[in-house]
């Protein structure tokens, strides 16, 4: 039952990421990435890191964490918890840092593309819901900012060219996990991850 479930997904992903045609055709020069799973290139077995949207451009790459928390959200840029309240109730939520957690992701996907050039891989959290705690934070934005934010940052001088730009996708694409390793899976890799001992320096705040 497994087996076939896994077989269901794979085909899942595959036609789904036929019939989008952002995702696979770089149009006006982006090119959109979405939910991707990697395994740890650290070399850490069984664990897995997924991406919540990837965006290659001419101008760089970006790699966003999405958060669609609702209610108004407390946070700083420092590693310390962000707090959510929301609700008739006034119901207070605690939050690992997204920032921190799509730093760690930032790492990753700068060692998927073999590329050691600092601040190559730009990282963004993005507030889906508009109610960014730190409006003018160079490290989150709100989602109606998210275009200008595109066009305004850049990580490579000069952009790339076309080819450099496929490569870049290409990359992405043969690293991408999640045809294979649902998402229920890669949850239990992070649990299991984080109830066992940490064996190198970059500590993974990837929670689900």
């Amino acid at each position: 039952m497994k087996l076939f479930q896994k077989i269901i997904h794979f085909f899942r992903r595959l036609f789904r990421k036929k019939d989008n045609p952002k995702q696979n055709k770089p149009e006006n020069n982006q090119r959109i990435f979405h939910n991707v799973i990697f395994k740890d290139p650290f070399g850490t077995q069984n664990l897995t890191h997924e991406i919540d949207r990837i965006i290659v451009r001419r101008n760089g790459v970006f790699c966003i964490e999405d958060k669609a928390w609702k209610g108004k959200v407390y946070g700083f840029e420092d590693d310390g918890p962000w707090r959510q309240v929301f609700g008739e109730k006034h119901t207070i939520r605690s939050h690992p840092s997204p920032i921190s957690q799509n730093d760690t992701h930032k790492k990753v996907l700068e060692q998927i593309l073999d590329e050691r050039t600092e601040n190559f891989v730009i990282p963004v959290v993005v507030m889906t819901e508009n109610n960014s705690p730190l409006p003018n934070g160079k490290k989150v934005i709100n989602e109606q900012d998210l275009k200008r934010f595109l066009n305004t940052h850049s990580s490579v001088n000069p952009p790339w060219n076309e080819e450099q730009f496929l490569t870049i996708c290409s990359r992405i694409e043969k690293a991408d996990c999640s045809a294979t390793i649902t998402r229920k899976e890669h949850v239990q890799n992070i649990r299991s991850f984080h109830s066992a001992p940490i064996e190198y320096d970059i500590v993974h705040t990837c929670k689900p």
